[in-house]
Protein backbone atom coordinates (compact mmCIF):
# COMPACT_ATOMS: atom_id res chain seq x y z
CA UNK A 1 0.00 0.00 0.00
CA UNK A 2 1.66 3.23 -1.18
CA UNK A 3 -0.91 5.80 -0.12
CA UNK A 4 -3.51 6.38 2.53
CA UNK A 5 -7.04 6.23 1.10
CA UNK A 6 -7.66 9.96 0.71
CA UNK A 7 -10.77 10.81 -1.24
CA UNK A 8 -10.19 11.92 -4.80
CA UNK A 9 -9.60 15.57 -3.90
CA UNK A 10 -5.98 15.75 -2.76
CA UNK A 11 -5.33 19.40 -3.79
CA UNK A 12 -8.53 20.55 -2.06
CA UNK A 13 -7.58 18.75 1.14
CA UNK A 14 -4.11 20.31 1.09
CA UNK A 15 -5.58 23.79 0.53
CA UNK A 16 -8.18 23.30 3.26
CA UNK A 17 -5.75 22.10 5.96
CA UNK A 18 -4.96 24.71 8.61
CA UNK A 19 -3.27 24.46 11.99
CA UNK A 20 -5.97 24.24 14.66
CA UNK A 21 -5.24 25.04 18.32
CA UNK A 22 -8.80 25.49 19.56
CA UNK A 23 -10.91 22.32 19.54
CA UNK A 24 -14.55 21.56 20.29
CA UNK A 25 -15.15 19.39 23.35
CA UNK A 26 -16.68 16.73 21.14
CA UNK A 27 -15.90 13.05 20.90
CA UNK A 28 -14.83 11.53 17.60
CA UNK A 29 -17.04 8.74 16.28
CA UNK A 30 -15.67 5.18 16.80
CA UNK A 31 -15.68 4.54 13.04
CA UNK A 32 -13.41 7.51 12.43
CA UNK A 33 -11.09 6.51 15.28
CA UNK A 34 -10.73 3.08 13.66
CA UNK A 35 -9.76 4.71 10.36
CA UNK A 36 -7.22 6.90 12.15
CA UNK A 37 -5.73 3.96 14.03
CA UNK A 38 -5.37 2.11 10.74
CA UNK A 39 -3.64 5.14 9.20
CA UNK A 40 -1.11 5.23 12.05
CA UNK A 41 0.05 1.76 11.02
CA UNK A 42 -0.65 1.68 7.29
CA UNK A 43 0.77 5.05 6.28
CA UNK A 44 2.39 3.69 3.12
CA UNK A 45 5.95 3.72 1.85
CA UNK A 46 8.39 6.44 2.87
CA UNK A 47 11.13 7.97 0.68
CA UNK A 48 14.04 6.45 2.65
CA UNK A 49 12.15 3.32 3.68
CA UNK A 50 12.55 3.71 7.45
CA UNK A 51 9.80 2.53 9.78
CA UNK A 52 7.94 5.05 11.91
CA UNK A 53 5.97 4.54 15.12
CA UNK A 54 2.87 6.55 15.97
CA UNK A 55 0.62 6.24 18.99
CA UNK A 56 -2.85 7.69 19.61
CA UNK A 57 -3.65 8.97 23.12
CA UNK A 58 -6.85 10.20 24.71
CA UNK A 59 -6.53 13.38 26.79
CA UNK A 60 -9.06 14.54 29.35
CA UNK A 61 -7.74 18.11 29.60
CA UNK A 62 -8.55 20.25 32.64
CA UNK A 63 -11.55 22.26 33.69
CA UNK A 64 -10.42 25.23 31.60
CA UNK A 65 -10.10 23.07 28.52
CA UNK A 66 -6.32 23.52 28.28
CA UNK A 67 -4.50 20.34 27.25
CA UNK A 68 -1.78 19.37 29.76
CA UNK A 69 1.75 19.28 28.42
CA UNK A 70 1.15 21.92 25.73
CA UNK A 71 2.00 25.07 27.73
CA UNK A 72 -1.60 26.21 27.36
CA UNK A 73 -1.27 26.51 23.58
CA UNK A 74 -3.86 23.82 22.80
CA UNK A 75 -7.43 24.09 24.05
CA UNK A 76 -10.10 21.40 24.05
CA UNK A 77 -8.26 18.61 22.20
CA UNK A 78 -9.18 15.19 23.53
CA UNK A 79 -7.00 13.21 21.13
CA UNK A 80 -3.28 13.24 20.39
CA UNK A 81 -0.89 11.48 18.04
CA UNK A 82 2.60 10.89 19.43
CA UNK A 83 5.43 10.43 16.92
CA UNK A 84 8.65 8.78 18.05
CA UNK A 85 12.21 8.84 16.85
CA UNK A 86 14.73 6.07 17.39
CA UNK A 87 18.45 6.69 17.41
CA UNK A 88 19.08 3.30 15.79
CA UNK A 89 17.06 4.02 12.66
CA UNK A 90 15.61 7.47 12.21
CA UNK A 91 15.07 9.61 9.16
CA UNK A 92 13.33 12.90 10.00
CA UNK A 93 12.19 13.22 6.39
CA UNK A 94 10.35 9.89 6.61
CA UNK A 95 8.64 10.95 9.84
CA UNK A 96 7.44 14.21 8.28
CA UNK A 97 6.37 12.41 5.11
CA UNK A 98 4.33 9.72 6.88
CA UNK A 99 2.82 11.98 9.53
CA UNK A 100 1.71 14.64 7.05
CA UNK A 101 -0.13 11.98 5.06
CA UNK A 102 -1.85 10.95 8.30
CA UNK A 103 -2.71 14.59 9.05
CA UNK A 104 -4.20 15.01 5.58
CA UNK A 105 -6.25 11.91 6.33
CA UNK A 106 -7.51 13.66 9.47
CA UNK A 107 -8.41 16.69 7.35
CA UNK A 108 -10.25 14.41 4.94
CA UNK A 109 -12.25 13.13 7.92
CA UNK A 110 -13.27 16.71 8.81
CA UNK A 111 -10.89 16.92 11.77
CA UNK A 112 -8.51 19.72 12.74
CA UNK A 113 -4.92 19.17 13.86
CA UNK A 114 -1.71 20.98 14.77
CA UNK A 115 1.97 20.03 14.43
CA UNK A 116 3.86 20.51 17.71
CA UNK A 117 7.62 20.05 17.48
CA UNK A 118 8.79 22.24 20.34
CA UNK A 119 5.85 23.64 22.30
CA UNK A 120 5.08 20.58 24.40
CA UNK A 121 6.35 19.08 27.65
CA UNK A 122 7.75 15.61 27.03
CA UNK A 123 7.63 14.75 30.73
CA UNK A 124 3.84 14.92 30.77
CA UNK A 125 3.47 12.42 27.92
CA UNK A 126 6.20 10.12 29.20
CA UNK A 127 3.95 9.37 32.15
CA UNK A 128 1.44 7.78 29.78
CA UNK A 129 3.61 5.77 27.41
CA UNK A 130 6.44 3.25 27.37
CA UNK A 131 9.49 4.03 25.28
CA UNK A 132 11.50 1.38 23.49
CA UNK A 133 15.28 1.29 23.82
CA UNK A 134 16.86 4.37 22.24
CA UNK A 135 13.46 5.96 21.57
CA UNK A 136 12.17 9.43 22.40
CA UNK A 137 9.13 11.56 21.64
CA UNK A 138 9.67 13.67 18.54
CA UNK A 139 6.35 15.28 17.55
CA UNK A 140 2.93 15.67 19.17
CA UNK A 141 -0.20 16.28 17.09
CA UNK A 142 -3.43 17.26 18.90
CA UNK A 143 -6.49 16.59 16.76
CA UNK A 144 -10.27 16.64 16.89
CA UNK A 145 -13.22 18.69 15.71
CA UNK A 146 -12.26 22.32 15.31
CA UNK A 147 -13.70 24.77 17.82
CA UNK A 148 -15.45 27.97 16.86
CA UNK A 149 -13.62 31.28 16.86
CA UNK A 150 -9.82 31.13 16.85
CA UNK A 151 -8.35 31.70 20.29
CA UNK A 152 -6.11 34.67 21.02
CA UNK A 153 -3.16 32.27 21.38
CA UNK A 154 -3.95 30.82 17.96
CA UNK A 155 -4.04 34.26 16.39
CA UNK A 156 -0.73 35.21 18.04
CA UNK A 157 0.95 32.02 16.80
CA UNK A 158 -0.24 32.54 13.25
CA UNK A 159 0.83 36.19 13.21
CA UNK A 160 4.23 35.50 14.79
CA UNK A 161 5.01 32.64 12.41
CA UNK A 162 3.58 34.46 9.40
CA UNK A 163 1.54 31.33 8.67
CA UNK A 164 -0.51 33.01 5.95
CA UNK A 165 2.60 34.03 4.00
CA UNK A 166 4.07 31.60 1.50
CA UNK A 167 7.25 31.95 -0.51
CA UNK A 168 6.83 32.50 -4.24
CA UNK A 169 7.71 29.83 -6.80
CA UNK A 170 10.84 31.80 -7.73
CA UNK A 171 12.02 31.52 -4.13
CA UNK A 172 11.62 27.74 -3.84
CA UNK A 173 12.39 26.47 -7.37
CA UNK A 174 15.30 26.73 -9.76
CA UNK A 175 16.59 25.32 -13.05
CA UNK A 176 19.24 22.69 -12.24
CA UNK A 177 20.99 23.09 -15.60
CA UNK A 178 21.28 26.86 -15.50
CA UNK A 179 21.11 27.39 -11.71
CA UNK A 180 18.69 30.25 -12.11
CA UNK A 181 15.13 30.71 -10.79
CA UNK A 182 12.69 28.53 -12.66
CA UNK A 183 10.59 30.28 -15.29
CA UNK A 184 7.08 29.31 -14.21
CA UNK A 185 5.77 30.16 -17.67
CA UNK A 186 7.54 27.05 -18.96
CA UNK A 187 5.47 24.80 -16.68
CA UNK A 188 2.12 23.28 -17.57
CA UNK A 189 -0.97 23.67 -15.40
CA UNK A 190 -0.50 20.30 -13.72
CA UNK A 191 3.01 21.12 -12.54
CA UNK A 192 1.95 24.57 -11.38
CA UNK A 193 -0.81 22.92 -9.33
CA UNK A 194 1.67 20.42 -7.85
CA UNK A 195 4.04 23.22 -6.84
CA UNK A 196 1.14 25.11 -5.28
CA UNK A 197 0.55 22.04 -3.10
CA UNK A 198 4.22 22.17 -2.06
CA UNK A 199 3.97 25.90 -1.30
CA UNK A 200 1.07 25.18 1.06
CA UNK A 201 3.01 22.60 3.10
CA UNK A 202 3.26 23.49 6.81
CA UNK A 203 6.70 23.98 8.37
CA UNK A 204 8.20 24.84 11.75
CA UNK A 205 7.87 28.60 12.30
CA UNK A 206 6.75 28.77 8.66
CA UNK A 207 10.40 28.76 7.48
CA UNK A 208 9.59 26.79 4.29
CA UNK A 209 13.15 25.44 3.94
CA UNK A 210 12.60 23.33 0.81
CA UNK A 211 14.20 24.17 -2.53
CA UNK A 212 13.34 22.24 -5.69
CA UNK A 213 15.81 21.92 -8.57
CA UNK A 214 14.16 20.97 -11.85
CA UNK A 215 15.93 18.94 -14.50
CA UNK A 216 14.84 16.81 -17.45
CA UNK A 217 14.83 13.54 -15.49
CA UNK A 218 13.05 14.83 -12.40
CA UNK A 219 13.29 17.14 -9.40
CA UNK A 220 16.07 17.42 -6.80
CA UNK A 221 14.99 18.34 -3.26
CA UNK A 222 17.30 20.52 -1.15
CA UNK A 223 17.16 21.89 2.36
CA UNK A 224 18.14 25.50 2.98
CA UNK A 225 18.53 25.79 6.73
CA UNK A 226 17.64 28.76 8.86
CA UNK A 227 20.78 29.78 10.83
CA UNK A 228 20.96 28.29 14.36
CA UNK A 229 17.40 26.99 14.11
CA UNK A 230 18.34 23.33 14.59
CA UNK A 231 20.10 24.03 17.90
CA UNK A 232 16.82 25.00 19.55
CA UNK A 233 15.29 21.51 19.26
CA UNK A 234 16.35 17.91 19.81
CA UNK A 235 14.59 16.80 16.64
CA UNK A 236 15.86 18.20 13.35
CA UNK A 237 12.56 19.91 12.54
CA UNK A 238 13.69 21.33 9.23
CA UNK A 239 14.41 17.84 7.92
CA UNK A 240 10.92 16.88 9.13
CA UNK A 241 9.66 19.87 7.13
CA UNK A 242 11.36 18.47 4.04
CA UNK A 243 9.41 15.25 4.44
CA UNK A 244 6.16 17.20 4.71
CA UNK A 245 6.85 19.03 1.44
CA UNK A 246 7.88 15.76 -0.22
CA UNK A 247 4.56 14.18 0.84
CA UNK A 248 2.62 17.04 -0.73
CA UNK A 249 4.68 16.73 -3.90
CA UNK A 250 4.23 12.95 -4.24
CA UNK A 251 0.51 12.99 -3.46
CA UNK A 252 -0.08 15.80 -5.96
CA UNK A 253 2.01 14.05 -8.65
CA UNK A 254 -0.10 10.93 -8.33
CA UNK A 255 -3.30 12.98 -8.34
CA UNK A 256 -2.28 14.68 -11.61
CA UNK A 257 -1.02 11.41 -13.13
CA UNK A 258 2.66 12.37 -13.22
CA UNK A 259 4.21 9.18 -11.78
CA UNK A 260 7.69 8.98 -10.38
CA UNK A 261 9.79 7.46 -7.61
CA UNK A 262 12.25 8.64 -4.98
CA UNK A 263 15.94 7.90 -5.52
CA UNK A 264 19.37 9.22 -4.66
CA UNK A 265 20.96 10.97 -7.63
CA UNK A 266 24.46 12.30 -8.21
CA UNK A 267 24.71 16.07 -8.15
CA UNK A 268 26.54 17.10 -11.32
CA UNK A 269 26.15 20.86 -11.32
CA UNK A 270 27.03 23.33 -8.61
CA UNK A 271 24.30 24.58 -6.30
CA UNK A 272 24.44 27.28 -3.61
CA UNK A 273 26.60 26.21 -0.66
CA UNK A 274 23.67 26.72 1.70
CA UNK A 275 21.70 23.95 -0.05
CA UNK A 276 21.79 20.44 1.47
CA UNK A 277 20.83 17.71 -0.97
CA UNK A 278 18.11 15.41 0.38
CA UNK A 279 16.68 13.21 -2.38
CA UNK A 280 15.37 13.26 -5.95
CA UNK A 281 12.06 12.50 -7.61
CA UNK A 282 12.63 10.68 -10.89
CA UNK A 283 9.92 10.84 -13.53
CA UNK A 284 8.47 7.58 -14.83
CA UNK A 285 6.70 7.28 -18.16
CA UNK A 286 2.96 7.72 -17.60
Amino acid sequence: MNHLPLTNKTPEIIKFRRSCRNFAMKEIEPQKLELIQDALVNYGNTPFGSKQRFLMLRESGNRLGRVPGTYGVIKGAQYLIIAFENEKEFMPEDLGFALEKIILRLTDLDLGSCWMGGTFQKKHFLNQITLSDGEQISIVVPFGYAGGKSSLIDQIFRKTAGSDHRKSLKEITFDRKLNIPLNEHTLDERMLSILECVRLAPSASNRQPWRLGFKESGVDFYLQRSPNYRKAFLTDLQRVDMGIAMAHFELACHYYNLPGKWNFDEIQNEVPKSYEYILSWKWLSS
